[in-house]
């Protein structure tokens, strides 16, 4: 018997709520050659029967229910250890994989060879399985890793494909990460190879009152931080404190840090930005410019935001900040675009 080219990987600790709908999913996709790969953490409500009754009907599933809890990153690893495919694609308890997902980054990974992991688009959706936000982002590999060194850019665990060997070679995941253990990873998968976005997507990304992000949230972020931190620091040689990475997180996501953290964060980022560039620069020789536009979009919408709040020398310092990034004719652009998007359109 051959074995699978992918296999699924779920690692459930009472998840009976929504498993069954998790499971449909992966076992109505459109790509049929896989097993699906289940590690039960020693759950104590209904999951087992749940499990037992599907591994009844389909001969894909390959239950491994584990004696006592080991924790969601233990019980990944020992998934990996026990798959066959070629390609692992991740999938929580409960999540919804679109239908063609599978064919989609399967296809991807055998016609990239450079390539470690593919991941995509995903819609949150909340206890009904109503869609409440549909975010989007991307970018080229580097582009990528670059993101990476701030916040995990991949977004959900559920979504992504890999190639076993590649991770098993790396050592898969951390287990002294109780949480973050996939951003952790990613951080590492970047230095063997790429990490590539699909334009489509993937998989329906559940949120409710009992996941893990929302019971243990600051704990998350916590570990989240460190991540950042050291692999910047891995980068540059210099120790960064929670507060800094906060900080450089901040710049990057929802609101901005304070203004009094603005020099820093400059400097800093143009440390890690040459830094960065001679890992990177040398498959991409454009990937200097693409950073620094980045960058001064960073600091111009945080100039913008400084100038609403009335504060017009702190957002004249970041607009010239923005100015060291960017070019006047980018700039220009942007201003054009602001206006643009306050006039109204006639309809």
């Amino acid at each position: 018997m051959t074995n699978p080219k992918v296999s699924v990987l779920m690692a459930v600790y009472n998840g009976e709520r929504y498993l069954q709908a998790a499971l449909d999913s992966i076992l109505n996709q459109t790509f049929s050659d896989f097993e699906l790969v289940i590690i039960d953490d020693a759950s104590t409500d209904d999951t087992a029967a749940i499990l037992a009754a599907c591994a009844a009907q389909d001969a894909r599933i390959r239950l491994v229910p584990n004696e006592h809890n080991l924790g969601l990153t233990r019980s990944l690893n020992k998934g990996l250890h026990l798959a066959c495919g070629d390609y692992i694609a991740r999938q929580d308890a409960d999540d919804v994989s679109m239908p063609d997902r599978l064919a989609k980054q399967v296809t991807a990974l055998d016609t990239q060879a450079d390539t470690i992991l593919v991941t995509g688009h995903l819609d949150l959706i909340d206890e009904q399985g109503e869609v409440w936000r549909r975010p989007r982002w991307g970018g080229s590999p580097p582009v990528v890793a670059w993101h990476l060194l701030f916040y995990n850019y991949v977004g959900g665990h559920s979504q992504v494909m890999f190639r076993r060997r590649s991770i098993l070679d790396l050592g898969g995941y951390n287990e002294q990460w109780r949480y973050s253990q996939d951003y952790e990873l990613w951080c590492r998968v970047v230095h063997v190879g790429d990490i590539a976005f699909l334009p489509d997507v993937l998989l329906q990304w559940r949120r409710h009152s009992s996941s893990i992000t929302g019971q243990k949230k600051l704990e998350q972020e916590a570990y989240s931080l460190m991540v950042s931190g050291r692999a910047q620091s891995d980068l540059t040689a210099t120790p960064l404190t929670i507060g800094d990475m906060a900080a450089l997180r901040s710049f990057w996501l929802r609101s901005f840090p304070g203004t009094d953290r603005a020099a820093w964060i400059h400097e800093h980022l143009r440390v890690l930005h040459h830094a960065f560039l001679e890992r990177y620069e040398t498959d991409r020789p454009t990937l200097a410019v693409e950073l620094e536009d980045l960058i001064g979009q960073r600091f111009f919408v945080w100039a913008l935001v400084t100038l609403k709040s009335g504060h017009l020398l702190r957002a004249l310092n970041l607009f010239i900040l923005a100015g060291y990034w960017q070019s006047l004719p980018q700039l220009a652009r942007q201003w054009r675009q602001q206006i643009r998007s306050k006039v109204p359109h006639e309809h």
